[in-house]
Order: structure tokens, then C-alpha cells, then sequence
């Protein structure tokens, strides 16, 4: 196998090309002369849809759903083992209705 080297100027120049071409479609998407991949995809998905091409209709929905559909920021959860009222002692009851008072305000 041959490695081919390719200079800079050869390498900017198909960056170049690359920044065109893309300027391009972008500018024929907002036209409306070029549909977006996007709207491709959502567009086969419904067809398969409508085709009751369900499998291929799933695997479109799962490929396009993060375009679609905002994403979760990471939550952090903290879980805490509380006991129900009647169980905790007086002393815990204190502690929990003083803390509640202090997260409620905030």
C-alpha cells in the first residue's frame, strides 16, 4: 500500500471546496430548492410508517429523535431513607420539620 502526502496547499485548497460545497446546500436548504437530512429522515420514517414498514420506521425514529427532542441535562439525585412520621422519634421529628422549614425557603 502507498502512502500519498499531500501538501498544504493541496489540503487548503479541498478544505476550500468542502466550505463551498457546504455553504452551498445550507444556502439551497433555506431556499427550500434542497430538503435538509433532517427532514429526509423524518420523511422516511413517516412513509415507512405508512407502508407498515414498522422496523425500519423504529430505526429512523431512533436515529432522528435527538434532532427532534431536547436533551436531558445530567440531574443529580440524592436519595434519602426517611422513615414515615409515626416511626421517627420525637427528636427526628424536630429535625426533619426544621430542615423542611429551612428548604422550603430557599
Amino acid at each position: 500500500m502507498a502512502i500519498v502526502k499531500s501538501t498544504k496547499k493541496q489540503e487548503s485548497l479541498f478544505g476550500n471546496e468542502i466550505k463551498n460545497s457546504v455553504s452551498k446546500i445550507r444556502k439551497n436548504i433555506k431556499e427550500g430548492n434542497q430538503k435538509s437530512p433532517l427532514e429526509v429522515m423524518v420523511y422516511i420514517m413517516n412513509k415507512s410508517l405508512e407502508d407498515q414498514n414498522y422496523d425500519l420506521a423504529l430505526n429512523v425514529a431512533y436515529k432522528v429523535a435527538p434532532y427532534l427532542h431536547a436533551k436531558l441535562n445530567e440531574s443529580k439525585l440524592e436519595v434519602t431513607n426517611l422513615k414515615r412520621p409515626e416511626e421517627m422519634t420525637d427528636e427526628e421529628l424536630q429535625i426533619f420539620i426544621g430542615e423542611s422549614k429551612t428548604s422550603s425557603s430557599k
